[in-house]
C-alpha cells in the first residue's frame, strides 16, 4: 500500500511539473536571438565542450560502461607498451 501511495505522488508531481511547463510563457524568438546573438565565439563553445567533458568524465557510470566493454577488446597475450620488460 506505501508503495502504491508513493507511485501516485510521483505521478501527480510529474503531471504537475508538465503541465507548469506546457502553461508557462514562452520567449519569443526576437528575445532568444537577442540573447544569444554576442555567445558565439570560440571560448564559449570551448567552456560548453570542457563542461560535458567534465560532467562525462566524473560520472562513475562511465568508468563502469568503459571496464565492462573495452577489455572485450584487449587480447590476453598482447604486449602492453608500459610493461617493463622491453625485449619480450
Amino acid at each position: 500500500m506505501p508503495l502504491d501511495q508513493l507511485l501516485l505522488f510521483v505521478a501527480a508531481y510529474l503531471v504537475c511539473v508538465g503541465l507548469r511547463m506546457l502553461l508557462a510563457s514562452k520567449p519569443s524568438a526576437i528575445n532568444l536571438e537577442a540573447a544569444t546573438a554576442g555567445n558565439t565565439g570560440a571560448s564559449d563553445l570551448n567552456g560548453v565542450f570542457l563542461r560535458g567533458f567534465w560532467t562525462n568524465a566524473l560520472n562513475p557510470k562511465v568508468a563502469l560502461f568503459f571496464l565492462a566493454f573495452v577489455p572485450q577488446f584487449i587480447g590476453l597475450g598482447i604486449r602492453l607498451a608500459l610493461t617493463d620488460n622491453p625485449g619480450t
